[in-house]
C-alpha cells in the first residue's frame, strides 16, 4: 500500500471523549493540534498500538492567539492509533482539533 496523507478535523463539543481518529495498520501521526481554544480547555488523549502514549491539555487558550497551537510529532504505530479529544471544562463547538496522519507508512 503507498502511503495515503489524511488530515482530521472535529470539534470536541463535549466534557467526554470523542474519536478524533480511529485507525488500524501501520503509519506516523505526524502533527497535532487546536485551534479556538477559548476557555475551553482542550484535552487530548493518544493511543498507540493500543497503549496511551500521551494525554494532557493543548492550547488551553489563557495566552494569546486563543489557544491555536500545533505541533510536529512523528510518532510511528504498527497495528492502530486512537486520538480521543474533549474539553474539560465545558462544550465548545468553536474549538477545533486537528490530526495530521500517513496511512501505510511503515515506521
Amino acid at each position: 500500500m503507498s502511503p495515503v496523507p489524511k488530515l482530521e478535523v472535529e470539534d470536541a463539543n463535549t466534557t467526554g471523549w470523542k474519536n478524533l481518529v480511529s485507525t488500524n495498520g501501520p503509519g506516523v501521526l505526524k502533527g497535532i493540534g487546536v485551534t479556538h481554544a477559548y476557555a475551553a480547555v482542550p484535552v487530548v488523549r493518544i493511543k498507540i498500538d493500543g497503549n496511551i502514549d500521551q494525554k494532557g491539555e493543548i492550547g488551553s487558550g489563557w495566552g494569546s492567539n486563543y489557544g491555536n497551537v500545533g505541533m510536529s510529532l512523528g510518532l510511528p504505530f504498527n497495528d492502530n492509533l486512537q486520538i480521543e479529544i474533549k474539553n474539560r471544562n465545558s462544550k465548545n463547538p468553536v474549538t477545533k482539533f486537528w490530526a495530521s496522519v500517513v496511512l501505510g507508512q511503515h515506521p
